[in-house]
């Protein structure tokens, strides 16, 4: 069996990720997810906290692929991509931990923009000056009220959150298929 983490250690690091995410989600700033490689798991959930994600095209992927080895995806992380794409994409892509090129995520709408590696700086560039177009206090005020119910769910039942993410990674068949991964990795390389 692989390594387990005491799971005081693993809520630790959730609580740590909520921080990160509550902050990201909730500021009033704009922000824009510039994707230039594989964007998985916390990754994908970063990107999905920005106003605006654009990605690259080419051999990359981003997904919430957690139940290929096992992890239950959080409620707010389901409620992420829900709000993102809708019901049944949201259904189908947990449930069959499909891993998107970035043309796939622009279809089902979980990227903005699909770009050529040379152009992601400039629409990058273009989209953060639509933003700065608008007046920044009401797309602010819009953008916390249109959050804020989700930011107040998550705050209310962080430490839920933190204790069934520890229990279920924890695990013994998360960490065998952790394991099982991170060995079948380091084959290919």
């Amino acid at each position: 069996m692989a390594y387990q983490k005491p799971k005081e250690e693993m809520m630790e690091f959730w609580r740590a990720f909520q921080e990160a995410f509550l902050v990201l989600y909730g500021t009033r700033l704009a922000t824009i997810a510039a994707i230039n490689g594989h964007c998985y798991a916390a990754g994908a959930v970063s990107a999905l906290a920005c106003d605006s994600r654009i990605m690259v095209k080419g051999p990359y992927g981003i997904t919430l692929n957690e139940v290929a080895i096992g992890v239950v995806i959080p409620f707010w992380i389901r409620d992420l991509l829900r709000c993102t794409v809708g019901h049944r994409q949201a259904e189908r892509a947990m449930q069959l931990g499909t891993i998107y090129n970035a043309e796939e995520a622009l279809r089902i709408g979980m990227v903005d923009e699909a770009v050529d590696e040379d152009k992601l700086m400039d629409s990058v560039r273009e989209e953060m000056g639509r933003f700065l177009k608008i007046q920044g206090v009401p797309r602010a005020k819009c953008k916390q009220e249109l959050r804020g119910k989700f930011l107040r769910n998550l705050r209310e039942r962080r430490e839920e959150d933190a204790h069934q993410m520890a229990e279920n990674f924890t695990s013994d068949l998360v960490q065998n298929n952790i394991a099982a991964f991170l060995a079948s990795r380091s084959r290919r390389e």
